[in-house]
């Protein structure tokens, strides 16, 4: 053990000899005279340079997207986007109204609902009411179903022939119309025009109600809304899960004893999946919160996303937060 206590003493001497000179020459001034030869100065000045921070770069601003999405309406669409807007859309849309006595930074709607984003009225699809099943003709003599001439008709073939139109039975009144199964047959009549199918995929809902007025005139009530390749994916999701719900409801004769809201979080992947399902606030019954449950999962796998879309996002999903709200009369 010696050698080992032998060494241990000098490496403590030399130690101590090298921090007592350097204190010493520090008192001294010794290290502030230059007295080193030049090539210890250059490392000591290496050794006293304080590293250089890395530069920093720029963080890169992503563009947030509005959280509320409002729809707009083509004809009343903009080229421009407006300055400003908490909505977004398909399609860009300015502010707007008939009525420009006021100048507010909003428009006014003249609705009576507050819940949701809607800038005009449109009513729910009725669906179409069953029609019994036509009589079966009886059957006649083989005579007369057999045909008179080498022009009739053969069985099969395309018959250009009008029909023979049969006398009314004076003896059974006249059936009266269906104002129902009309009302159906006028609901899902096919559209002439761009503008009437337009109108037909807009999502059921009542127009809002909003105090204000911008100096902007138009013949109806626009929002500032901005153009996003969300919109137009975000207002298919949001009408099929509109008709779900509108039809369980109609379905099961559900109604709520008083105004309430359920909030549901979920996660939409790229393929249109969802899962992570939550409830994240209810205010009515068990019964009413799963029907808005099974309204976004019911119509699931939605259409894959548009590549304009998953250009946008980082991430192969996205966390939505939809809201339901209960009204009664």
């Amino acid at each position: 053990m010696e050698p080992l206590v032998w060494a241990f003493v000098v490496s403590a001497c030399l130690h101590l000899m090298a921090y007592g000179s350097y204190e010493l020459g520090k008192r001294m001034g010794w290290w502030e005279r230059d007295l080193l030869p030049p090539w210890l100065r250059k490392v000591a000045q290496i050794l006293m340079m304080e590293p250089k921070a890395p530069p920093k770069t720029p963080a890169t601003v992503r563009q947030q997207i509005p959280l509320m999405f409002v729809e707009v309406d083509p004809a009343t669409a903009s080229k421009e986007a407006p300055a400003n807007a908490k909505y977004y859309s398909a399609q860009n849309s300015k502010a707007s109204n008939p009525d420009t006595l006021l100048d507010t930074t909003s428009p006014k709607f003249t609705g009576i609902q507050t819940h949701v984003p809607k800038v005009e009225t449109t009513p729910h699809n009725k669906p179409m009411p069953l029609q019994p099943a036509p009589e079966k003709p009886k059957a006649t003599d083989d005579k007369e179903s057999k045909p008179t001439s080498k022009s009739s008709p053969k069985v099969g073939d395309l018959a250009m022939a009008k029909p023979i139109a049969k006398p009314p039975d004076e003896s059974k009144p006249d059936p009266k119309p269906d104002p129902d199964a009309a009302s159906a047959i006028e609901t899902h009549k096919r559209p002439r025009t761009l503008a009437e199918a337009a109108a037909q995929k807009m999502i059921p809902g009542e127009i809002m109600k909003q105090d204000g007025g911008v100096k902007t005139k138009n013949t109806v009530s626009t929002l500032d809304a901005i153009g996003s390749p969300f919109g137009e994916y975000d207002r298919e999701l949001i009408n099929a899960i509109q008709t779900r719900w509108d039809s369980l409801i109609l379905d099961q004769r559900l109604s709520p004893d008083h105004p309430g809201e359920v909030m549901l979080q979920f996660r939409l992947h790229y393929d249109g999946r969802v899962t992570d399902m939550k409830v994240i606030e209810t205010t009515v019954s068990e019964i009413l919160t799963f029907q808005c449950q099974r309204a976004v999962l019911d119509p699931a796998p939605y259409r894959a996303w548009p590549i304009e879309l998953r250009r946008v996002m980082e991430a192969d999903y996205r966390d939505v937060l939809f809201t339901f709200f209960y009204t009664y009369d």
